[in-house]
């Protein structure tokens, strides 16, 4: 009886503790949204201003940044559905090679500070706008390259890009390759574990 009431007061104090984490994180998911939506409408006055064409690109990429952001942003204030593991799919006319190609312009400048060769091959011709969710590929582009230029101190990272057509269905792949450290079997077999970390010691040497 007494090991029941324990559990019971701890399962209590967890829900009470989660309960906390939720509403923090959707507080300062609302305190977030306002300086981005400052931050987009000062760019999409900027845009509008005189710009020499690669001022106009570096506008643009710095503004589909900022809106990838404040997606995810948007994503956190529904914890409920997060917290359920319910990530809802949102499809949209997506150009996938501008896409792409804006992910790596924002990650590029990242590598080239490290005097990485930053890479990028895709095909020559495209299938056009295709339905896709932009800020679920956007987040995993981003993923991929930044712990691809995050763990490389020297040498190349290539993205290489291609898609098959199969009836009315596109069908991408997206490889990404570098010359860092590399994973070992053993840590292979932790990369779909949540907030795995190889080394999570206060000392390691990569955050």
């Amino acid at each position: 009886e007494q090991v029941m009431i324990e559990l019971g007061a701890a399962r209590d104090q967890a829900e009470k503790a989660n309960k906390s984490k939720s509403e923090f994180l959707s507080s300062m998911s609302h305190e977030l949204r306002t300086p981005f939506n400052g931050l987009l409408g000062m760019l999409d006055v900027l845009e509008e201003s005189p710009l020499t064409p690669q001022q106009r690109d570096h506008v643009l990429t710095a503004r589909d940044s900022a809106r990838h952001l404040l997606n995810l942003l948007n994503d956190i204030l529904d914890m409920s559905a997060l917290e359920a593991g319910k990530m809802t799919i949102q499809p949209e006319p997506v150009d996938m090679l501008r896409l792409i190609g804006e992910v790596h312009a924002v990650m590029a400048p990242v590598g080239q500070r490290k005097k990485l060769a930053m890479q990028l091959k895709w095909p020559a011709d495209s299938p056009g706008l295709v339905m896709a969710d932009p800020t679920r590929t956007r987040q995993i582009l981003f993923n991929l390259l930044s712990n691809a230029v995050k763990f490389t101190e020297h040498g190349t990272v290539s993205m290489q890009v291609g898609w098959v057509r199969e009836g009315d269905t596109a069908h991408w792949t997206v490889a990404v390759e570098d010359t860092g450290i590399g994973l070992d079997e053993q840590m292979q077999a932790q990369l779909f574990q949540r907030f795995h970390q190889v080394d999570g010691s206060a000392t390691r040497r990569f955050g």
